[in-house]
């Protein structure tokens, strides 16, 4: 997996090519609630320098999956679309997710 800023200040996750086909092979479809564990336990999440954030920690009114930097929590991103898109199948049917920096 592999993890960029856009020039947009947008976060972009991408999956290796290998990871990619894995997870689409896989005949489990993930849900919104596997995203976070995707991440962390299947991709190593914290060893890329990030973390997930709950919303409440720094007040954003949001239930969308936000990912921030460990060494500076305050710099985070969010998957916005969550209310229709779910991020975890997103990420697997496409490869790549773009999340939005959080306010």
């Amino acid at each position: 997996m592999k993890i960029d800023t856009l020039p947009t200040g947008e976060l972009r996750i991408m999956l290796s090519q290998g990871e990619f086909e894995l997870a689409k092979a896989d005949p489990i479809k993930p849900t919104a609630a596997d995203f976070e564990d995707m991440l962390v336990q299947v991709y190593n999440l914290e060893e890329l320098g990030y973390r997930f954030i709950s919303p409440e920690e720094f007040g954003d009114l949001t239930d969308a999956p936000i990912i921030g930097l460990i060494d500076n929590p305050e710099q985070r991103w969010g998957f916005m679309h969550y209310a229709t898109t779910d991020p975890a199948d997103y990420l697997v049917k496409f490869g790549m997710i773009i999340l939005q920096p959080a306010q």
